[in-house]
């Protein structure tokens, strides 16, 4: 599907941008490709129709997306998202290829220069109101990063925390795995330090993936297990794939593994980290409730 846009007022006219040399071209592929000059910008790409659909779609008056620059290859002109104003260009397909790095754009025929949203102040909120809180230890894989992002969303968890060490959460391939999840979770950063005092504020159990079954904590188990933790804040961290926890990780927190009866070693961090989510939602005694239920059902028909 492409995004068909009318004409709306209050819009600097359509320009159009055929060399893939232009100087915006190379600002966007920047964007694209350096986390630095996105830092220094505030603002990251998102590419394709239904991305930034969605991104719209989601767009309120309190939580407003930026629209800097719109990109189109089909001659279309701008309608009027709220009161964005932008920049809009018509690109030919060579520059559109090259600003998005994909040699086919099919599906991929718009583009948009997006502002970043600030890092959130999550000591701001208001007492014991943070219940669920994702925290990534020095996660370098973007792809895993960008999939836990998503999967945090998706099971309502509130917000994200971004321990030193971690990528870009506006990298090309976290931003594709995310499915957008960066721009709608709250996402606050720093050390453990203010990390303990957000905890702290909020009453969050501290627990921490450990693919280490010798190193579980049995009271962090009990509360898994037992669906105790619905009652309870948590604060969840996933380690690294490579490095695993921080030396801090493993001494300020509980450790908690999935119990594994194959033969795998360890799953994947996003993996591991979807299902430890899952667990400590509300939704997991129910499932375990239906599930009893429904082996009982079976068993004494």
């Amino acid at each position: 599907m492409l995004i068909h846009l009318a004409a709306g007022s209050g819009h600097q006219p359509v320009r159009e941008l055929h060399s893939p040399a232009s100087s915006v071209v190379k600002h966007c592929v920047k964007l694209r490709t350096q986390n630095k000059y996105r830092q220094q910008t505030g603002s990251t790409l998102v590419v394709g129709v239904d991305a930034l659909t969605e991104l719209l779609r989601q767009a309120t008056d309190t939580a407003p997306r930026s629209v800097l620059r719109l990109f189109a290859v089909q001659p279309t002109s701008i309608q009027s998202w709220g009161d964005v104003s932008m920049n809009t260009y018509l690109v030919s397909e060579p520059a559109m290829q090259k600003l998005t790095g994909l040699q086919s754009i099919s599906g991929m025929q718009v583009a948009a220069e997006i502002a970043t949203p600030q890092l959130c102040e999550l000591q701001s909120w208001p007492s014991r109101s943070l219940q669920r809180l994702l925290v990534l230890d020095g996660l370098q894989d973007p792809g895993n990063l960008g999939s836990l992002l998503r999967t945090a969303l998706a099971l309502g968890w509130q917000a994200v925390y971004l321990l030193p060490g971690c990528c870009d959460v506006y990298n090309e391939k976290a931003m594709r795995a995310c499915k957008g999840a960066c721009f709608k979770l709250p996402i606050a950063g720093g050390n453990w330090s203010s990390l303990e005092a957000i905890c702290s504020q909020h009453g969050l159990v501290k627990l921490a993936a450990d693919s280490n079954p010798d190193s579980q904590d049995e009271e962090a188990h009990v509360i898994l297990g037992s669906g105790e933790v619905s009652h309870h804040g948590a604060a969840l961290v996933i380690g690294s794939e490579g490095q695993g926890l921080s030396d801090e990780s493993k001494r300020l927190c509980r450790a908690v593994s999935i119990p594994m009866p194959g033969s795998m070693e360890s799953l994947n961090a996003s993996h591991a980290g979807a299902i430890l989510m899952f667990m400590l939602t509300s939704q997991w005694p129910l499932l375990a409730k239906r599930l009893e239920a429904a082996v009982d059902s079976q068993q004494h028909p």
